[in-house]
């Protein structure tokens, strides 16, 4: 057991130094490539309720859904989810974009609101929302997502950096993955006590 869990830090260490490494050779060319995701239509995964759905399980490059009733399973690379539902987040589906450098657009945040009227029209509210900066914090915070998610929901979303949530942000590869997987699991804590939560989740740098 004790095994296991070093051999997966080890594997985590190894994926997220390539990214460093990736991340530097696209720096001097002035680009990564979710920076540059070309736009294709994304993949959905339906819970088969909206309350205590979906569960998330976050691996390096890797979201799966697990829908806890009937045990249905989807894998994503990023995803955006709320109540009931998952979706596959594309990087190019708006302009502008998303980038490392601007954070999640706007419009992505409007995407969601979309996405839980599609679901649940009688219901969109949110007691919660969980905003991604990537394993390594690479991805920027975006104040204007953010002020959206209040104008939308009227709540503060919770920026994976911020004090309530993982404390001092630490810059060491192995802990800034646990705090990843602390948002990951402070979402999936939320929806299995019936709260209404949403995430904007990137799973790699």
């Amino acid at each position: 057991m004790v095994f296991t869990i070093r051999l997966g830090i080890v594997l985590q260490y190894l994926f997220s130094s390539q990214c460093i490494l990736i991340s530097e050779a696209f720096a001097r060319q002035h680009v990564r490539p979710m920076d540059v995701q070309e736009y294709v239509d994304e993949a959905r995964f339906r819970c088969s309720e909206v309350i205590g759905c979906p569960m998330l399980e976050m691996t390096w490059g890797q979201v799966i859904a697990h829908d806890p009733v009937t045990n249905a399973t989807a894998t994503f690379r990023d995803v955006m989810a709320g109540p009931g539902w998952v979706k596959e987040w594309n990087w190019g589906h708006h302009e502008p974009r998303t980038t490392h450098a601007t954070g999640p657009a706007v419009d992505e945040i409007r995407e969601m609101r979309q996405e839980m009227q599609v679901r649940d029209a009688s219901d969109t509210s949110l007691a919660q929302f969980y905003m991604s900066l990537g394993v390594q914090g690479i991805l920027s915070d975006s104040p204007m997502a953010d002020a959206e998610v209040r104008k939308r929901w009227g709540i503060d979303p919770v920026v994976e950096k911020s004090e309530p949530l993982v404390g001092n942000y630490a810059s060491d590869v192995h802990t800034a993955f646990l705090q990843r997987q602390l948002m990951v699991a402070s979402f999936n804590e939320a929806v299995k006590n019936g709260r209404r939560a949403a995430i904007l989740l990137h799973s790699t740098c």
